[in-house]
């Protein structure tokens, strides 16, 4: 079923990321980059087509309206949570409402609409989350698994008790019985998790946006991958350490194939050779 971005974007109430997005890859050159996956990886084009396209069956379209609901409640929220970062900058306590913390945390419509996509079309089973924030982006990835039907399942890590308490309530309101969040630190709940998950196909590393420890969890998670797995990291301009890290990480030859959003960077990891491209860049920022 495909939908203008004006008629899906006043239809759902999403934030106006999708259509500047979309505008920033209407060059030639950008389609050109996009369609050059097709005979890499014909699933990774096709998510990332229908993505920029913002094409919806009727079983997504369903799904979004009901989680960008969520997130319209969720905006108007004015209870109070003590969130507490873990990240790369200062640590520390903040009290704020609930819609503040998903205005500013929560990944936006075209990211976690690129999200639900990309399992969509690559169909992992098992897949890891690092970084629940209030659970959107959990939830349009619980709700691709359960579109698909493949008996797959979502493990999801949140940092602050509070915040992995509102996720969880969130998932559950929404009937997705797939995603499953874990509060606690990376460093202390990862290990055991890709031990229970293992082989893992999918990873999506949206938290510590640091450089070093990012490479140290790519390298934590690729003796858990399966042969043929996607490892998506968020934020990769975050910092110079961040773009630091990511320029290792999509010339590593353990990945066979690497798309730079300078947002956001997605790692198609296997066995084999890098072929020549094997890296693009197709800027969305």
């Amino acid at each position: 079923m495909r939908h203008s971005i004006s008629r899906v974007t006043s239809k759902l109430g999403v934030d106006k990321s999708l259509r500047a997005a979309v505008h920033r890859v209407q060059a030639a050159s950008a389609r050109r980059e996009v369609a050059s996956l097709k005979e890499r990886s014909p699933a990774l084009e096709e998510a990332l087509r229908e993505a920029l396209a913002n094409r919806l069956d009727p079983a997504e379209e369903d799904w979004v309206r009901r989680i960008e609901t969520l997130r319209r409640q969720l905006h108007r929220c004015t209870d109070t949570i003590a969130a507490y970062d873990y990240g790369a900058g200062p640590h520390g306590t903040l009290k704020v409402t609930v819609g503040e913390r998903c205005r500013r945390a929560s990944k936006p419509y075209f990211w976690s609409l690129l999200l639900m996509k990309l399992i969509r079309k690559l169909r992992p089973l098992r897949c890891v989350e690092l970084g629940t924030c209030l659970g959107i982006s959990a939830a349009y990835q619980g709700a691709a698994l359960a579109i698909n039907a493949d008996d797959g399942s979502l493990t999801t890590i949140e940092g602050c008790p509070q915040t992995a308490h509102w996720a969880s309530r969130n998932l559950s309101g929404l009937g997705l019985r797939n995603a499953t969040v874990v509060a606690g630190l990376f460093e202390d709940t990862l290990p055991a998790i890709l031990e229970d998950s293992r082989p893992v196909d999918y990873v999506f590393v949206d938290g510590h946006h640091d450089g070093p420890a990012t490479l140290h969890y790519f390298d934590l998670l690729h003796a858990h991958l399966s042969e043929s797995a996607l490892v998506i990291f968020d934020d990769i301009s975050w910092s110079l350490g961040m773009r630091e890290a990511w320029s290792r990480l999509k010339t590593d030859p353990r990945v066979l194939q690497a798309v730079d959003f300078e947002k956001v960077g997605l790692c198609l990891v296997g066995k084999g050779e890098s072929p020549p491209g094997a890296v693009l860049r197709i800027p969305l920022i």
